[in-house]
């Protein structure tokens, strides 16, 4: 038979012709999971809509046997056609047959095998491969008492349904598909809907026959076979919702359910629309591309989106758990029910689940204030990618499949939400909910397009003076988002006598991390401006529509005033007048009289200022000062992960020592409030922060972070939180015994998120000898595909040595890479992100660009040209900078008060609105030197001089280096709480100064 094979890497697909639609599929699949084949029987219903002689489909290496096609009469008469040609474009994945016009009669369309108004069949008899690419019908590994099997699942998504059948594999052609699946004895059969019957052969084999499905789009099809557990609960509608494991892991799925269930009826209720199915399946496979799938009643994901286990699993995790059953149970809604009609407009589905799943998750849990976490999570993402020249528009035209697997990425999710979470603070969040519940009804089992939803939400407005299409456009079909410069007009300027009446002068322009040009008027957006001040009760809303305008708030004159209340509006601020952010620092963030994610909104503006060189970052380490008090977790997240980028590009300057110093000094209040010990008196995220604060201390190898991790982890007394900061501590500071070690622990390791920990653990060796064991460890067949880039990461991020040991590793074996995972949604683009992106030198950055010019990466040349940007501005940074910071480091340090010109309560949390184990002792084997393609397992590393005990020092460390340790302030009274530490942290000490000698 005919083999229609992949698509080419300089694929452009073209849209399929209309003229013919499937109406129904019946699809037979029989998967052998020993030869890793499967065979599959097929009819398609047609309805001809235009008189055609050529039928278009999509299909990818499938050997297609049979095919044939009969023309249905009006009483019921099949009437074969003859196919005269058959043609395979390779390039676009498409097949195309061409018709014996012998059908024609006496109407208007007799020169046409296919009358208009018609019904017509498609037949196949065709032949596949389970592949190991994580896309389409392929194998996933799992092991059971010891013994490696394998299951069979399907990941459509975008445009991989024709890997496992011929079909019209695009979004529009929406279907009914009957679903027959042949199981092999001991393993079962999941599908989207139930089953209806089942038949058991005499060899242990059984047929599975499902319900149909409604009319959805080929790629929410679902088929999964192998050996599952589960366990269920029937939500507050009756819905059957299950959760299925490999063999043994069902208890690990309790969470999950639990929150699916919740979040099942949550939508429900605040959408005004019915889950359309009678059961929801989440199902946990071992080999997955994506963090999970949507697909309709039976959704698919990777086992650390959906295992947790209370007591083991960090606070952290278990919150991300439950986000991402939130945002896939919202896309029953949003992608299934109701589905872009082309994946330009994919932010519909990725965008809005992503704002659903925060909406959802406070509304179960509003203890863990999730719109905080969103802020600093999702919000933040999308204006960090879409600073980028090489960013694109939230509706962006796409035609190939490579240009469609690259659109997932933080604009179609994040930014999406964001300008979602944006409008509907807009028109008020009863108006957007009503507007969403018509837009639902209206288009239900339909394909929609922008324009559709803005016409759905314009429905409701009732008489507004502003159209939300007019202003939203500006928002979905140009890239980028503005920066607004406040520049305060003196009250002489004004002209107006009163004190409580200040104006100010904002201008809007692009914001772009390589620079902001505040004179280019080249875009314009009309935005919604939330104002609040010191002594207002209320903020006040402006809409933003020129390039320049003047605004007047009541505020006193020495009060802070903030342009952009609880970030919800898509813009970064910069207060030009330089006393207004010194009322918000003293007064805003100091005092806590600004809202928690105004505060984080305060420095993430400053620091995106930083980078594009608008203001130096002498300024962003003085107004860190005000952030001595904080107490909250998601305002910390981002003071850290800034320090964290400050560590990053200057950690080669030679004044670099001084910037720990002053790190640590800033970080440490919040450790030694919090301790390495759960309390009675934790506040919710408290555990997050309590690791993420011991993490960045001890990446900078402070002495007592240092010496406490290691001694909890040898005593096994470590809370899930900082099992992988210490995990991490343990093998930056070791020899190859500890890696071993570690190697052991994720060899070992049954529980997902402990073999996660382990992992990312391995990549901290700063060792030449053991990071190129990790680099040869990352390719063999004990890391997935879906954890190399986890792996990776962090090698590259650990030292700027390792990251050009990776970025050689990358070159070495692009081939292999290339092959191996190109095809794979998120797999490849962000291990080629990992591999480059930690870079802070132009000569690096033109050494990227070369490479890639001589080895085209179409599947992931846009990753490949953000990160390369990111490279150049760091550069630009480290280049315009460095002088400055070190001349500021020798200035006396000055400890800021927190202003007390207003005696204000702190502002509550934020609320949207809403409806009411020990060390194994390893055993050294000696290690394969590195190739650069192959894939086999490495041994764990020989010790070079086997000891008895561990060590943390290495053998080169000079005795004089114990002298140079740095000085941190006062920090006796956190070294009480490490009883019997005191040898672990002389250790520690020779460690951490051989590390800065």
């Amino acid at each position: 038979g005919a083999v229609c094979s992949a698509v080419s890497s300089t694929a452009m697909a073209s849209r399929l012709s209309r003229a013919v639609l499937p109406r129904k599929y019946r699809l037979t699949l029989d998967p052998d999971l020993s030869s890793f084949t499967f065979r599959g029987w097929l009819e398609i219903d047609l309805d001809v809509r235009e008189a055609t002689s050529v039928i278009q489909f999509h299909a990818v290496d499938l050997d297609l046997d049979v095919v044939k096609l009969v023309r249905i009469s009006p009483d019921g008469q099949h009437h074969d056609v003859i196919i005269q040609n058959k043609e395979n474009d390779t390039t676009a994945g498409i097949t195309t047959l061409r018709l014996n016009d012998n059908g024609g009669s006496n109407n208007n369309d007799h020169h046409h095998a296919l009358h208009a108004h018609s019904t017509a069949m498609l037949r196949f008899e065709y032949r596949g491969t389970l592949n190991d690419l994580l896309a389409g019908f392929y194998r996933s590994r799992y092991t059971v008492e010891g013994e490696d099997r394998y299951m069979a699942v399907t990941q459509f998504e975008a445009c991989d349904a024709r890997r496992c059948f011929p079909c019209w594999d695009e979004p529009s052609f929406k279907a009914v598909f009957e679903v027959n699946v042949k199981a092999p004895a001991g393993r079962i059969v999941i599908s989207n809907m139930p089953v209806k019957s089942m038949d058991t052969h005499q060899d242990g084999s059984s047929m599975y026959h499902f319900e149909d499905t409604p009319i959805m789009s080929t790629y929410l099809v679902c088929v999964c076979v192998g050996e599952y557990d589960y366990i269920e609960t029937t939500n507050k509608e009756g819905v059957l919702v299950r959760v299925y494991t490999t063999p043994g892991k069902k208890e690990q799925g309790r969470v999950a359910l639990d929150a699916a269930a919740a979040s099942l009826s949550m939508f429900h209720h605040w959408f005004n629309v019915p889950y359309p199915l009678k059961k929801l399946d989440l199902l946990a496979i071992p080999d997955f591309s994506a963090g999970a799938m949507e697909n309709w009643g039976a959704i698919t994901f990777r086992e650390t989106a959906l295992l947790a286990v209370p007591g083991q699993s960090s606070e952290a995790y278990i919150h991300n758990v439950c986000r991402i059953v939130a945002h896939e149970l919202a896309h029953q809604w949003f992608g299934n029910l109701v589905t872009m009609e082309w994946w330009t407009h994919l932010w519909l589905n990725e965008g809005f689940a992503r704002w659903a799943e925060t909406l959802c998750v406070d509304h179960i849990h509003p203890e863990w204030n999730f719109w905080q976490k969103y802020v600093g999570n999702a919000y933040t993402q999308a204006l960090n990618l879409d600073s980028l020249k090489s960013s694109h528009a939230i509706e962006v035209a796409v035609k190939s499949e490579k240009e469609i697997n690259q659109i997932f990425d933080a604009i179609s999710y994040a930014k999406g939400a964001s300008v979602i979470r944006m409008l509907a603070a807009f028109l008020g969040i009863e108006t957007f909910q009503k507007g969403l519940h018509y837009y639902l009804t209206t288009h239900q089992f339909q394909n929609t397009v922008t324009e559709d939803l803005w016409a759905s939400l314009r429905t409701m407005q009732m008489g507004a003076s502003v159209d939300v299409e007019t202003m939203m456009t500006s928002w979905t079909k140009q890239v980028g988002y503005p920066v607004i410069r406040v520049e305060e007009i003196t009250q002489h300027q004004q002209n107006v006598p009163s004190t409580t009446a200040r104006t100010f002068r904002l201008t809007q322009t692009r914001f772009l991390r390589t620079g902001v040009n505040f004179d280019d008027h080249s875009q314009r957006w009309m935005i919604p401006l939330t104002i609040s001040s010191q002594t207002s009760a209320h903020p006040t809303k402006v809409l933003m529509s020129e390039d320049s305008m003047t605004v007047t708030i009541e505020a006193g004159p020495n009060d802070w005033v903030y342009f952009n209340s609880r970030q919800t509006g898509v813009y970064r601020v910069y207060y030009a007048t330089p006393r207004l952010v010194t009322a918000i620092g003293a007064a805003g963030v100091a005092n806590k009289q600004l809202l928690a994610e105004d505060r984080l909104g305060f420095e993430f503006d400053l620091f995106a200022l930083v980078l594009a060189g608008v203001i130096p970052t002498t300024q962003l380490l003085d107004i860190y000062q005000y952030y001595r008090d904080e107490d909250d977790q998601f305002v910390w997240g981002s003071v850290i992960s800034h320090l964290q980028a400050l560590t990053h590009v200057f950690s080669e300057e030679d004044w670099y020592a001084s910037f720990d110093s002053f790190a640590c000094d800033l970080l440490m209040p919040v450790a030694k409030r919090l301790g390495w010990e759960s309390r009675s008196d934790d506040r919710p995220n408290d555990a997050t922060l309590r690791a993420q604060a011991i993490s960045f201390l001890g990446g900078l190898s402070h002495p007592d972070i240092t010496a406490e991790g290691i001694r909890r982890y040898h005593a096994d007394a470590l809370a899930p939180d900082l099992r992988a900061t210490a995990y991490g501590i343990v093998v930056a500071c070791g020899q190859k015994q500890q890696y071993n070690a570690m190697l052991d622990k994720y060899e070992s390791a049954e529980f997902v998120e402990e073999k996660k920990r382990a992992l990312s653990a391995l990549g901290r060796t700063t060792d030449p000898e053991l990071v190129q064991h990790a680099l040869h460890l990352a390719l063999s067949p004990k890391v997935r595909s879906q954890d190399i880039s986890a792996l990776i990461d962090s090698l590259a991020s650990s030292s700027p040595a390792s990251r050009r040991a990776v970025w050689q590793w990358a070159k070495d074996n692009w081939s292999t890479i290339d092959s191996r995972l190109s095809s794979s949604l998120f797999v490849f683009g962000s291990l080629v992100t990992a591999c480059i992106t930690h870079f802070t030198d132009s000569a690096t950055a033109d050494d990227i660009e070369q490479f890639f010019t001589t080895h085209p990466c179409p599947a992931a040349d846009r990753n490949i040209a953000q990160a390369l940007e990111r490279v150049r501005a760091a550069a630009a940074w480290r280049s315009r900078d460095s002088q400055a910071v070190r001349s500021w480091y020798k200035k006396p340090s000055v400890t800021v008060q927190a202003s007390t010109s207003a005696t204000i309560a702190p502002a509550p949390r934020a609320v949207e609105p809403t409806p009411s184990a020990k060390v194994a002792t390893s055993v050294p084997i000696t290690t394969p030197t590195p190739t650069p393609t192959t894939s086999t397992t490495p041994a764990k590393v020989v010790t070079s001089t086997p000891t008895p005990a561990p060590s943390y020092a290495r053998a080169s460390t000079p005795a004089a280096a114990v002298a140079t340790t740095k000085t941190t302030s006062d920090d006796s009274s956190y070294s009480n709480i490490m009883i019997g530490a005191g040898v672990v942290l002389a250790i520690a000490l020779a460690v951490y100064a051989w590390r800065r000698s």
